[in-house]
């Protein structure tokens, strides 16, 4: 019978592993959108401002191109997949930070010496 201990570092891993896919579906979405904008904005317009380069550069990229836009939907876009580029980067490293850890865990080791016994818990930060 698996005891509380386990069954709370089962759940701890099934968040991390969560919080990593999450994270990082999220960022590669929200930059797939965004470059698909981007390149197809280049293509079909005549237009000379940098707003689709923009959209290719990951994270800042898309709040750069808000301030090229002219119109209200391609701020809104630019901003909105900014966001989420960044919300989702940030969710993404936090994920894999946590599942690491857990999959690394403290580890307890014994070592007889003579003058006694040695007992080491190590941690990893």
């Amino acid at each position: 019978m698996p005891t509380p201990e386990d069954e709370a570092r089962k759940r701890e891993g099934r968040l991390a592993k969560a919080l990593m896919i999450a994270g990082w579906s999220t960022f590669g979405t929200a930059y797939t959108i965004s470059a698909m904008i981007g390149v197809l904005y280049n293509d079909t317009t005549g237009v000379k401002n940098y707003y689709g380069y923009w959209m290719l550069v990951p994270l800042i990229g898309p709040i750069g191109a808000a301030t090229e836009s002219e119109s209200s939907f391609g701020k809104l876009a630019g901003v909105g997949f900014g966001l989420a580029q960044i919300g989702g980067l940030a969710v993404g490293v936090l994920g894999t930070v946590r599942y690491r850890r857990w999959k690394k865990g403290p580890t307890l080791s014994a070592l007889p010496t003579r003058g006694g016994g040695q007992l080491a818990l190590q941690v990893r930060f």
